[in-house]
């Protein structure tokens, strides 16, 4: 359906073509684990489905998906810093 828009777990807009971060399976789920899909279609419901890498198609409650953000890297800086000092530096 389009120009229907459906807010994600964090209350961003969320419509047709966007990718989104998939959690991992609930017992209610039929994917096999996390990944990040794009939005094909939302129904009349608000439910909406995601296909993935292998461009299968799985549906779900938009409170369960996550507006992907590639320049997010979901690390604390606590994890950042600890990365930096594991990383050789290349000066």
């Amino acid at each position: 359906m389009e120009n229907v828009f459906v807010p994600d777990k964090n209350g961003k807009v969320l419509k047709v073509g966007d990718e989104v971060n998939v959690p991992e399976p609930n017992g209610n789920d039929i994917h096999n684990h996390e990944f990040v899909g794009t939005i094909d279609s939302i129904t009349q419901s608000g439910f909406v489905n995601v296909i993935d890498g292998d461009n299968d198609m799985f549906c779900f409650h938009p409170n369960r998906l996550e507006l992907y953000d590639e320049n997010d890297n979901h690390l604390s800086p606590d994890e950042i810093e600890k990365l930096k000092k594991l990383v050789p530096s290349t000066k």
